[in-house]
């Protein structure tokens, strides 16, 4: 995803195409970087708050916001740094050089692999809900993100050891293989292969196979409710929450398909374009080109939040909690299921003395009251993986 230099025309000013990108990465990076800093710490925190940590989901989403801010900032920062001022972060100096694409790279396979492991939690609950507390619990999960950041990182610890900061000219410096044929070769041949497959291709691939799971289950279990005329609150209630999950996953996959596929497909192609044409029309074309499709790329990052809170009712719950100080208005369905089995229960246990002398409603209400005053047995435990 590094920027190369553009190229100039004899007069020494930039081709019209070339001043389209540099106003396009001028432009929209800023408001990408501000949309993503605030959206991605805002889901961190919602992500966090006690009633959805317990969630392993919310972990999951929790670490794909962070892997999204370190995309931002290695990738759209520096990018939009480079094109305003003139600026390359990774030809300050050899680390620079080495770490930032070492980073940039790894961060952007570990927040495809992050959203590919939610979505494969997902298929294991609503395929086999009563074995998944067994297979996906706290530890796995954890264990899970450890997996990927960590194979992600040394898939591209190559950049480490080989790439080096040479100057193309006076006072100007690029990260490329240097005077190593056999790495050049393995860059420009292999490694966008290599890349997109890992961070597009296999994903892609996962997300439709799961997700084509899920929908043909939760049909299923649709069909199954209605042939049988179920009408238990707590299948209702379930089947709402998993079709909430289910469409903001959907959502999700179907993004990062639309936003990571065209900048895949042209850093693949990039090379071979330029061997069929290498003039300065065309280059500066590829310029517009690689502008477009990374901005849409970042703007996959910059808006996961987004679709969170259209599509996630109880993240919405949490963000509406957060910015009204966690007033909520009358009592949760938890908290009125619990209220109702107590009274329940004090009624039954009720002398037949007290409840004949009294009416239904007026024992009901006795009895509410009564259990309002003492504050109720109000679990604190959720009762659902969904967010």
């Amino acid at each position: 995803m590094n920027d190369s230099n553009s190229s100039i025309e004899e007069g020494g000013g930039l081709l019209p195409n070339e001043e389209t990108a540099d106003l396009l990465w001028q432009i929209i990076s800023p408001i990408l970087i501000l949309v993503g800093t605030v959206g991605n710490l805002l889901s961190i925190v919602v992500l966090t708050r006690k009633g959805m940590r317990k969630s392993n989901v919310s972990k999951y989403l929790t670490c794909l916001a962070v892997a999204d801010l370190a995309v931002i900032y290695t990738g759209l920062l520096s990018a939009w740094i480079k094109h305003m001022f003139d600026v390359t972060v990774s030809g300050i100096h050899e680390a620079a050089c080495k770490i930032h694409t070492w980073l940039l790279y790894s961060s952007l396979h570990t927040s495809a692999w992050i959203l590919v492991s939610v979505t494969i939690e997902r298929t294991v609950f609503v395929w086999n809900p009563l074995r998944y507390k067994v297979f996906c619990t706290k530890r796995i999960a954890t264990l899970c993100m450890i997996s990927v950041t960590g194979l992600c990182l040394l898939l591209n610890s190559h950049f480490l050891f080989f790439f080096v900061r040479t100057e193309t000219d006076t006072g100007v410096y690029e990260c490329d293989a240097g005077s190593r044929v056999e790495y050049e070769y393995f860059l420009s041949k292999v490694f966008h292969w290599v890349d997109m497959c890992v961070w597009c291709i296999a994903p892609v691939l996962v997300h439709l196979v799961c997700n084509i799971l899920i929908i043909y289950r939760l049909r299923r279990q649709t069909r199954t409710f209605q042939a049988h005329n179920s009408t238990a609150e707590a299948d209702r209630v379930r089947q709402r929450l998993v079709a909430s999950m289910t469409t903001m996953l959907l959502s999700l996959n179907l993004v990062y398909l639309l936003c990571t596929l065209p900048v895949s497909v042209f850093f693949v192609g990039e090379q071979h374009w330029r061997d069929i044409d290498p003039g300065m029309e065309a280059e500066a074309t590829r310029e517009l080109t690689k502008a477009c499709v990374c901005l849409i790329m970042y703007l996959n990052n910059s808006t996961n939040f987004i679709i969170c809170l259209v599509k996630g009712k109880r993240f919405r719950k949490e963000v509406s909690a957060i910015f009204t100080c966690g007033r909520t208005r009358g009592p949760t369905f938890q908290q009125r299921s619990i209220s109702i089995s107590h009274i329940s229960r004090s009624f039954r246990q009720m002398p037949i003395a007290e409840t004949s002398s009294s009416s239904l409603s007026d024992i009901i209400g006795l009895r509410y009251r009564r259990y309002s005053a003492q504050g109720g047995p109000i679990s604190n435990r959720s009762t659902s993986a969904s967010v």
